[in-house]
């Protein structure tokens, strides 16, 4: 339980700055800031394309009763806290305004940030891409083992003072090595 760098801050802080383009390949986000920062980015007329894994790219708050009840237990308790994290006011229902405010991928369908799985390209998706990397502006180049999640970055959400998995977290400023994820990026689905 030591302090810790804001891995989120830190990715936020480079979306932020960009001027001409983001790109995001990441298995899963569940992280509103970061969501939100690509939205004022995308409204600030910067193009922003997101990648994400086929079995993490369906708002949560779309899931209904019966498809949740066929989770493992582990699934079931990643949704039972984005549920509460969700649930601002903490009524045990979701309204439309929390999802709008802490459900990610709602967030961006609403900001017209579109995003695709890797099963873009008409296959059955690999339930394997396991990236995580941000290019900004062609030039900055964030590479991390952490998934953009509650858990990942930040720890048990029921214990806030625990902290998120030991991940690295890489920033670069290299339009060379930019270029190779773009190009990457670009094989998984999106040109």
């Amino acid at each position: 339980f030591p302090s810790h760098d804001n891995l989120e801050q830190q990715i936020i802080d480079v979306i932020s700055q960009s001027q001409t383009t983001v790109d995001v390949a990441i298995q899963e986000l569940r992280l509103p800031k970061i969501a939100q920062a690509l939205a004022e980015r995308q409204k600030a007329g910067v193009k922003v394309r997101v990648i994400l894994e086929d079995n993490y790219s369906r708002p949560w708050s779309s899931l209904t009763p019966q498809e949740v009840e066929k989770f493992t237990y582990i699934e079931k308790q990643r949704y039972q806290d984005f549920y509460d994290f969700v649930d601002l006011n903490q009524d045990g229902r979701l309204s439309q305004e929390e999802i709008n405010q802490r459900d990610t991928l709602i967030m961006l369908q609403n900001a017209q940030v579109t995003w695709i799985d890797d099963r873009a390209d008409g296959s059955a998706g690999s339930s394997l891409m396991h990236h995580k990397f941000v290019i900004v502006d062609n030039r900055w180049l964030i590479i991390t083992s952490a998934n953009f999640t509650l858990s990942d970055v930040h720890g048990d959400y029921t214990n806030p003072s625990s902290l998120g998995n030991a991940n690295n977290f890489l920033q670069i400023d290299s339009p060379e090595l930019a270029a190779l994820f773009t190009e990457e990026f670009n094989i998984i689905g999106v040109s």
